[in-house]
Protein backbone atom coordinates (compact mmCIF):
# COMPACT_ATOMS: atom_id res chain seq x y z
CA UNK A 1 0.00 0.00 0.00
CA UNK A 2 0.88 3.78 -0.14
CA UNK A 3 -0.16 7.03 0.58
CA UNK A 4 0.40 10.46 -1.30
CA UNK A 5 1.58 13.34 0.81
CA UNK A 6 2.43 17.20 -0.22
CA UNK A 7 4.17 20.33 0.44
CA UNK A 8 2.77 23.54 -0.69
CA UNK A 9 3.72 26.97 -0.65
CA UNK A 10 3.43 30.32 -2.60
CA UNK A 11 6.81 31.85 -2.44
CA UNK A 12 9.91 33.17 -4.21
CA UNK A 13 12.82 31.75 -2.46
CA UNK A 14 14.78 34.89 -4.13
CA UNK A 15 17.63 32.41 -4.32
CA UNK A 16 18.01 30.84 -0.84
CA UNK A 17 17.57 27.76 0.72
CA UNK A 18 13.80 27.57 1.66
CA UNK A 19 11.75 24.94 3.60
CA UNK A 20 7.73 24.35 1.39
CA UNK A 21 5.00 24.18 4.10
CA UNK A 22 3.67 20.68 4.34
CA UNK A 23 -0.29 20.91 2.31
CA UNK A 24 -3.18 21.68 4.52
CA UNK A 25 -5.86 18.95 4.55
CA UNK A 26 -3.69 15.74 5.72
CA UNK A 27 -6.45 13.96 7.33
CA UNK A 28 -4.51 10.63 7.64
CA UNK A 29 -0.53 11.93 8.62
CA UNK A 30 0.14 14.68 11.16
CA UNK A 31 1.71 18.02 10.13
CA UNK A 32 2.59 20.77 12.39
CA UNK A 33 4.20 23.76 9.58
CA UNK A 34 6.49 22.57 7.48
CA UNK A 35 6.59 19.13 9.41
CA UNK A 36 5.45 16.42 8.06
CA UNK A 37 5.67 13.07 10.34
CA UNK A 38 6.20 10.12 9.11
CA UNK A 39 4.03 7.42 9.96
CA UNK A 40 5.10 3.91 10.85
CA UNK A 41 2.67 1.50 8.49
CA UNK A 42 4.28 3.26 5.47
CA UNK A 43 7.69 4.92 6.32
CA UNK A 44 9.58 4.37 2.61
CA UNK A 45 10.12 7.22 -0.04
CA UNK A 46 9.01 5.30 -3.41
CA UNK A 47 8.39 8.26 -5.39
CA UNK A 48 9.01 12.06 -5.97
CA UNK A 49 8.18 14.81 -7.90
CA UNK A 50 9.03 18.21 -7.43
CA UNK A 51 7.43 21.53 -9.32
CA UNK A 52 10.00 24.42 -8.70
CA UNK A 53 9.85 27.70 -10.32
CA UNK A 54 12.21 29.33 -12.46
CA UNK A 55 15.86 29.94 -11.55
CA UNK A 56 15.76 26.55 -9.80
CA UNK A 57 18.59 25.22 -8.21
CA UNK A 58 17.81 22.35 -6.37
CA UNK A 59 14.27 20.91 -4.42
CA UNK A 60 15.16 18.21 -2.27
CA UNK A 61 13.94 16.00 0.77
CA UNK A 62 15.71 16.04 4.48
CA UNK A 63 14.88 14.47 7.47
CA UNK A 64 16.70 13.55 10.85
CA UNK A 65 17.74 9.75 8.79
CA UNK A 66 18.02 10.82 5.57
CA UNK A 67 20.60 13.34 7.34
CA UNK A 68 23.01 10.46 8.12
CA UNK A 69 24.07 10.00 4.37
CA UNK A 70 22.93 13.02 2.48
CA UNK A 71 19.62 14.93 1.55
CA UNK A 72 17.21 13.39 -1.35
CA UNK A 73 17.92 15.53 -3.86
CA UNK A 74 14.70 15.54 -6.44
CA UNK A 75 15.84 15.17 -10.34
CA UNK A 76 14.27 16.21 -12.75
CA UNK A 77 12.27 18.50 -11.86
CA UNK A 78 8.87 20.16 -13.14
CA UNK A 79 8.11 23.16 -15.61
CA UNK A 80 10.38 25.57 -14.39
CA UNK A 81 8.41 28.64 -15.37
CA UNK A 82 8.06 32.26 -13.87
CA UNK A 83 4.94 31.95 -12.26
CA UNK A 84 2.70 29.27 -10.96
CA UNK A 85 4.41 25.47 -11.17
CA UNK A 86 2.30 22.57 -12.01
CA UNK A 87 3.85 18.92 -13.39
CA UNK A 88 5.18 18.98 -17.22
CA UNK A 89 4.37 16.61 -20.08
CA UNK A 90 5.56 13.94 -19.86
CA UNK A 91 5.94 14.21 -15.82
CA UNK A 92 9.31 14.41 -14.15
CA UNK A 93 9.18 11.66 -11.46
CA UNK A 94 11.68 10.28 -9.94
CA UNK A 95 10.42 7.01 -9.92
CA UNK A 96 12.29 4.68 -6.34
CA UNK A 97 9.23 2.22 -6.33
CA UNK A 98 12.03 -1.04 -6.58
CA UNK A 99 14.42 0.71 -4.77
CA UNK A 100 12.59 2.61 -1.86
CA UNK A 101 14.47 5.01 0.34
CA UNK A 102 13.49 4.20 4.47
CA UNK A 103 12.60 6.52 6.90
CA UNK A 104 12.46 6.50 10.48
CA UNK A 105 8.89 6.22 11.85
CA UNK A 106 7.81 9.40 13.58
CA UNK A 107 10.28 11.67 12.73
CA UNK A 108 9.41 14.89 10.82
CA UNK A 109 10.02 15.09 6.62
CA UNK A 110 10.26 17.64 4.84
CA UNK A 111 10.94 19.12 1.41
CA UNK A 112 13.04 22.47 0.51
CA UNK A 113 13.92 24.44 -2.58
CA UNK A 114 16.07 26.90 -4.10
CA UNK A 115 14.63 28.81 -7.07
CA UNK A 116 14.62 33.14 -7.87
CA UNK A 117 11.25 33.71 -9.47
CA UNK A 118 10.70 37.42 -10.39
CA UNK A 119 7.53 36.89 -7.86
CA UNK A 120 5.77 34.86 -5.42
CA UNK A 121 4.58 31.12 -7.25
CA UNK A 122 2.72 28.30 -6.32
CA UNK A 123 5.50 25.63 -5.93
CA UNK A 124 5.25 22.27 -4.43
CA UNK A 125 6.97 18.56 -3.45
CA UNK A 126 4.91 15.62 -3.69
CA UNK A 127 5.92 12.33 -2.17
CA UNK A 128 4.87 9.01 -2.65
CA UNK A 129 5.56 6.71 0.93
CA UNK A 130 4.51 2.76 0.75
CA UNK A 131 5.56 0.29 3.31
CA UNK A 132 8.01 -1.49 0.89
CA UNK A 133 8.40 -2.05 -2.69
CA UNK A 134 5.90 -1.56 -5.27
CA UNK A 135 4.69 -5.07 -7.21
CA UNK A 136 3.20 -3.95 -10.44
CA UNK A 137 -0.45 -5.71 -11.35
CA UNK A 138 0.65 -7.76 -14.33
CA UNK A 139 -1.55 -10.39 -16.58
CA UNK A 140 -5.10 -9.12 -15.76
CA UNK A 141 -7.47 -7.54 -17.95
CA UNK A 142 -7.54 -3.71 -16.76
CA UNK A 143 -10.48 -1.24 -18.01
CA UNK A 144 -9.97 3.12 -17.67
CA UNK A 145 -13.26 4.27 -16.94
CA UNK A 146 -14.00 8.26 -17.28
CA UNK A 147 -14.65 9.97 -14.23
CA UNK A 148 -15.21 13.79 -13.01
CA UNK A 149 -15.92 16.05 -9.81
CA UNK A 150 -17.60 19.85 -9.42
CA UNK A 151 -15.13 20.51 -6.37
CA UNK A 152 -14.01 23.92 -5.46
CA UNK A 153 -10.64 23.85 -4.68
CA UNK A 154 -8.41 25.33 -1.52
CA UNK A 155 -5.68 26.46 -3.24
CA UNK A 156 -2.76 24.38 -1.22
CA UNK A 157 -4.99 21.89 0.07
CA UNK A 158 -6.00 19.23 -0.26
CA UNK A 159 -9.85 19.11 -0.81
CA UNK A 160 -12.70 16.22 -0.86
CA UNK A 161 -15.11 15.58 -3.18
CA UNK A 162 -17.73 12.99 -5.23
CA UNK A 163 -16.29 10.95 -7.87
CA UNK A 164 -19.18 10.83 -10.74
CA UNK A 165 -18.85 7.78 -13.08
CA UNK A 166 -19.47 8.60 -16.60
CA UNK A 167 -20.84 4.94 -17.05
CA UNK A 168 -22.71 2.75 -14.81
CA UNK A 169 -20.67 -0.06 -13.50
CA UNK A 170 -22.39 -3.91 -13.25
CA UNK A 171 -22.79 -4.62 -9.50
CA UNK A 172 -19.64 -6.14 -7.84
CA UNK A 173 -16.38 -5.34 -6.56
CA UNK A 174 -12.99 -3.49 -8.35
CA UNK A 175 -9.74 -2.78 -8.19
CA UNK A 176 -8.37 0.22 -8.94
CA UNK A 177 -4.63 -0.31 -10.46
CA UNK A 178 -4.03 3.06 -12.07
CA UNK A 179 -4.86 6.72 -12.02
CA UNK A 180 -5.35 10.06 -14.08
CA UNK A 181 -6.29 13.57 -12.77
CA UNK A 182 -7.16 16.56 -14.76
CA UNK A 183 -7.87 19.82 -13.78
CA UNK A 184 -6.67 23.54 -15.29
CA UNK A 185 -4.23 23.94 -12.12
CA UNK A 186 -4.36 20.87 -10.52
CA UNK A 187 -1.15 19.78 -9.41
CA UNK A 188 -2.06 16.42 -7.67
CA UNK A 189 -4.86 14.06 -6.77
CA UNK A 190 -5.91 11.23 -4.28
CA UNK A 191 -8.27 8.39 -3.51
CA UNK A 192 -9.95 7.93 -0.45
CA UNK A 193 -11.26 4.38 -0.12
CA UNK A 194 -13.82 3.53 2.71
CA UNK A 195 -12.52 2.73 5.85
CA UNK A 196 -8.98 3.03 4.09
CA UNK A 197 -6.05 3.46 6.51
CA UNK A 198 -3.80 5.56 3.00
CA UNK A 199 -4.76 7.92 0.18
CA UNK A 200 -2.97 6.91 -3.05
CA UNK A 201 -2.45 9.56 -5.62
CA UNK A 202 -1.24 11.16 -8.34
CA UNK A 203 0.00 14.00 -10.69
CA UNK A 204 -2.47 16.46 -12.19
CA UNK A 205 -2.52 17.62 -15.97
CA UNK A 206 -4.16 20.25 -17.30
CA UNK A 207 -5.50 19.00 -20.77
CA UNK A 208 -6.19 15.80 -22.36
CA UNK A 209 -2.82 15.36 -24.41
CA UNK A 210 -0.73 15.97 -21.41
CA UNK A 211 1.26 12.77 -20.63
CA UNK A 212 1.47 11.19 -17.21
CA UNK A 213 4.63 9.34 -16.04
CA UNK A 214 3.68 5.53 -16.71
CA UNK A 215 3.76 4.19 -13.22
CA UNK A 216 0.67 6.15 -12.73
CA UNK A 217 -1.42 3.70 -14.84
CA UNK A 218 -2.51 0.28 -15.98
CA UNK A 219 -0.53 -1.54 -12.78
CA UNK A 220 2.60 0.37 -12.78
CA UNK A 221 1.61 1.29 -8.88
CA UNK A 222 0.07 -2.09 -7.67
CA UNK A 223 -3.52 -1.96 -5.97
CA UNK A 224 -4.05 1.06 -4.92
CA UNK A 225 -7.69 -0.14 -3.28
CA UNK A 226 -10.95 -1.46 -3.69
CA UNK A 227 -14.30 -1.00 -3.89
CA UNK A 228 -17.80 -2.33 -4.03
CA UNK A 229 -19.90 -0.67 -6.82
CA UNK A 230 -22.39 1.15 -4.11
CA UNK A 231 -19.45 2.62 -2.01
CA UNK A 232 -17.00 4.12 -5.03
CA UNK A 233 -13.95 5.99 -3.48
CA UNK A 234 -13.78 10.01 -2.82
CA UNK A 235 -10.89 12.01 -3.99
CA UNK A 236 -8.99 14.70 -2.60
CA UNK A 237 -7.56 17.58 -4.78
CA UNK A 238 -4.55 19.80 -4.20
CA UNK A 239 -4.67 22.86 -6.91
CA UNK A 240 -2.98 26.05 -7.54
CA UNK A 241 -5.89 27.78 -7.40
CA UNK A 242 -9.85 27.54 -6.95
CA UNK A 243 -10.76 25.00 -9.88
CA UNK A 244 -14.29 23.78 -9.91
CA UNK A 245 -14.48 21.34 -12.43
CA UNK A 246 -11.96 17.70 -12.57
CA UNK A 247 -11.62 14.74 -14.82
CA UNK A 248 -10.31 11.52 -13.88
CA UNK A 249 -9.51 8.33 -15.57
CA UNK A 250 -9.61 4.80 -13.08
CA UNK A 251 -7.98 2.08 -14.72
CA UNK A 252 -10.42 -0.86 -12.99
CA UNK A 253 -9.64 -4.60 -12.46
CA UNK A 254 -13.67 -6.21 -11.77
CA UNK A 255 -12.76 -8.48 -9.00
CA UNK A 256 -15.98 -10.08 -7.92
Amino acid sequence: MFHTVAFWENIDQAGATTELAAALGEQVLFISGDDLRVPADVNQIVAVAANVAVNANFARLISPSLRRFAALDIVPLNSLTDGNVEPGSPQAVMDLRQNPIPLEASEALNAQSDANPTAAADQSVIVWLADGPIVPVTGAVIVPLRCTSAITCVPGAWTNGQLVFAQDLPAGAYQVVGFRAMGATVVAARLVFRGGAVRPGTLGTDIETDLEHPMFRFGGLGVWGEFDVNTPPTVDVLANDADTAQEYILDLIRVG
